[in-house]
């Protein structure tokens, strides 16, 4: 087996050290990923590898993946030309926030002093709710902001405040709101997300029905749920294990929105290819969220830096490709913490199963240190 992969020039010294277990929890149990000793770790490979942090798994992937099948009812959309027709790319103030046009049929309110989303229009319909803003965490309050207009015509609007840096970036055509978030010690939290909070009545179908808490009551502080049958609901249920977590989210009678992760979307996240946290609660509002890092179930040191790029992307309820959105335009782009590909290396091995023990299993090679994390 040959392997290669990527990694930024940041973290290429890899940390050393023994195999740690990783284990995975779902609603029915836990499953353990095996783990080798360092003694049969070293048996059992040969050739040019690293003594790293490697995990080695038998391809146990039996994932819950997140149902995200259009439940739409209205399907009486604009088309794509229709949407084109009526609307023009660019942004303008109005009062205390400014109004992105995408030039295909959403329209996006950022609070000046917040930098919260205080509107999305998406098929003649406002998705936000109107309880509370999508933002980071639960907002940043008081914040720095500006936007401009680059050279291909990408509006960038940046939120500034000491030790955290988000970027919104909007491209001419396209459904999207891009985004990366840049974070240091010197802005301490106990967790980073960002959170599209959405209005039930136009985006009702959570990622899972295991989400969706209507008519329950609480049972374990406020993050599990329970009806008159002892049926459960929580947020941790829509987990998906990083490595699988290319896309996911919600739907609903005016389509579907969805966020969409660039392959370096987690190297600064925690837990490994297999760790997963919530990513959508559907109570008062439908929040879809997107972890990049929490203390739920953490096992490793927070790694500060450059988080994404990653995207929310609004369409018609259809799960979308990955392929659906490019990331390449962040090369260009000067933001705090991204390394672009002129900055980053590889690392190629092979791996020799000389023994057999492996046998036809899947597996996984992991790399972390303190700075990323890759497999």
């Amino acid at each position: 087996m040959v392997w290669q992969k990527w990694f930024g020039r940041t973290s290429t010294v890899l940390s050393q050290g023994t195999f740690k277990q990783h284990t995975c929890s779902r609603r029915n149990g836990t499953s353990h990923l095996p783990t080798l000793s360092k003694e049969a770790f070293e048996t059992m490979l040969t050739g040019r590898l690293f003594r790293s942090a490697l995990l080695l798994t038998s391809g146990l992937l039996a994932v819950v993946q997140a149902d995200t099948t259009p439940l739409t009812s209205n399907l009486n959309f604009e088309s794509a030309e229709e949407r084109a027709a009526t609307t023009t790319f660019g942004y303008k103030e109005d009062g205390a926030s400014w109004v992105i046009d995408s030039g295909a049929g959403l329209t996006v309110k950022v609070d000046q002093g917040t930098c919260d989303i205080a509107s999305m229009i998406w098929n003649k319909a406002e998705l936000q709710t109107w309880q509370r803003k999508s933002h980071i965490n639960s907002g940043l309050g008081k914040i720095n902001t500006s936007i401009e207009s680059l050279k291909d015509k990408t509006i960038q609007i940046s939120c500034k405040t000491p030790g955290l840096e988000h970027t919104y970036l909007f491209r001419p055509n396209e459904n999207v709101i891009y985004m990366g978030t840049y974070h240091t010690k010197e802005y301490e939290m106990g967790n980073l997300r960002f959170i599209a909070r959405l209005a039930r009545k136009p985006m009702d179908n959570p990622m899972v029905p295991e989400c969706k808490i209507d008519n329950m009551t609480a049972i374990e502080g406020h993050d599990v749920f329970a009806d008159s049958k002892g049926i459960t609901a929580s947020k941790f249920y829509s987990g998906i294990p990083f490595i699988e977590d290319k896309v996911h989210g919600v739907t609903g009678d005016a389509g579907g929105v969805f966020f969409i992760m660039s392959d370096y979307a987690y190297e600064r996240s925690v837990g490994g290819p297999f760790f997963r946290d919530m990513n959508n609660q559907c109570t008062e509002a439908n929040e879809l969220t997107l972890c990049m890092f929490s203390d739920h179930t953490r096992f490793e040191d927070y790694r500060y830096g450059f988080h994404g790029p990653y995207a929310l992307i609004f369409n018609d309820g259809k799960q979308p490709a990955v392929s659906d959105v490019d990331f390449a335009f962040f090369q260009d782009l000067n933001l705090t913490g991204f390394v672009p590909e002129t900055g980053r290396g590889s690392w190629t091995g092979t791996i020799t199963d000389k023994n057999g023990v492996l046998s036809n299993s899947s597996v996984v090679v992991g790399f972390s240190n303190a700075d990323a994390q890759y497999w």
